[in-house]
């Protein structure tokens, strides 16, 4: 099979030089750190979506930690299948959000909150949009309801996010590709830039936008944010709200004032 027949379904072609086999079969005396480098080498090169994302300078890294890991990682390929390193991936993710607290949620919102928007606007088929996307579970999630509804994310659904953080955009693609996506991430700050001109222009939003303050008057490109996040969605002009299009996006309540924890709420 070659590299086309693999992204006709929506799998991440990897070369032979990449393959976690290749690299289990080393000779003892190789360095492991430069051939893990080679073959992020090769699967940017052959992905389009990946060049310039990978992590490089595995060769700084002791040689028994690399050697420790192809341990743990060599029996996966015999005992796992479908999603499986997508499945890895994302569950790395929750933990590092996790140990990050209240940080984390920059990057990474927790599963069963992504499924609960993803499933309220159903997006079977079109453009999805997320002004800040992270590290792209929206995405990934909404390739799943298309999957579970027998449809094809990859010819069903085209994706297209914005990421402020420089350091998180590269997570977002990685994500894509772990599980058979392609999509448009880029870096911007979606309160203030709209480098995907944005208006009217998708079928499905969603959102979990950071630093979003109850009765704040943050604009974007001129517009307050909760309008813009809608007028996204394919609309006739003038028209308000939208008579197509769907859109999801999470904001957060009011902290209670000290004043107000102890009161009882119930009799």
């Amino acid at each position: 099979m070659s590299a086309e027949d693999f992204r006709a379904r929506g799998v991440l072609y990897v070369p032979d030089i990449a393959r976690l086999s290749w690299l289990v079969d080393l000779p003892e005396g190789e360095d492991l750190g430069a051939n893990v480098d080679l073959a992020m080498d090769a699967i940017e090169k052959i992905n389009a979506g990946l060049r310039g994302v990978l992590p490089r300078g595995y060769q700084k890294l002791e040689k028994g930690i690399l050697l420790e890991l192809v341990r743990l990682f060599a029996p996966l390929p015999r005992t796992v299948s479908g999603d499986a390193f997508g499945l890895i991936y994302e569950y790395f993710l929750a933990k590092f959000a996790a140990n990050e607290g209240r940080l984390g949620g920059e990057f990474f919102t927790p599963q069963s909150i992504v499924r609960l928007i993803v499933e309220v606007i159903e997006p079977f088929h079109g453009k999805v949009y997320d002004p800040a996307c992270g590290s792209g579970g929206m995405f990934v999630h909404c390739a799943k309801f298309v999957a579970g509804h027998a449809g094809s994310p990859t010819r069903d659904l085209s994706v297209y996010g914005q990421e402020q953080k420089e350091a998180t955009v590269p997570l977002g693609r990685m994500n894509l590709a772990l599980h058979g996506l392609s999509g448009d991430i880029r870096q911007a700050n979606s309160y203030y830039e709209d480098l995907h001109d944005a208006v009217g222009r998708f079928d499905f939003v969603m959102a979990n936008p950071c630093g979003w303050r109850a009765g704040s008057s943050s604009s974007l490109c001129g517009m307050p944010l909760w309008r813009r996040c809608w007028s996204t969605t394919r609309c006739e002009p003038r028209s308000w709200p939208p008579r197509s299009g769907r859109g999801s996006s999470l904001k957060p309540c009011s902290p209670i004032p000290s004043r107000h924890r102890r009161r009882r709420l119930l009799p």
